[in-house]
């Protein structure tokens, strides 16, 4: 799905050898300048691993993308990629029940 909507830049910088977050970060402000330049809105969505990220719940964040407008595109994708989570919590090696993750951005 992520392909078909070309949602993920070629740039992605993330778990590449020779890359820095100043790097990213970088690119990004480009990026918008270049689309301020052609009179484009620009938005950003991101995941963020650990923190306050954790406690969100998928439908509230979902209604709150309706709410601002987001692309229905990406509406879609982001519902896919929050859907059908497990989780297990593991111990000394001992892995529990698998259960349905409702809340949180992995």
């Amino acid at each position: 799905m992520v392909g078909y909507y070309e949602l993920i830049s070629g740039a992605q910088s993330r778990g590449k050898a020779n890359s820095a977050t100043t790097n990213a970060i970088l690119s990004f402000v480009h990026d918008i300048h270049i689309a301020w330049n052609h009179g484009k809105v620009t938005f950003a969505l991101t995941f963020d691993i650990k923190g306050y990220f954790d406690f969100i719940n998928h439908d509230r964040l979902l209604v709150e993308m309706q709410k601002h407008q987001i692309p229905l595109e990406y509406l879609k994708w982001t519902s896919s990629f929050l859907s059908e989570r497990k989780a297990a919590i593991c111990v000394d090696g001992a892995r529990g029940e698998m259960t349905k993750v409702e809340n949180g951005i992995p």
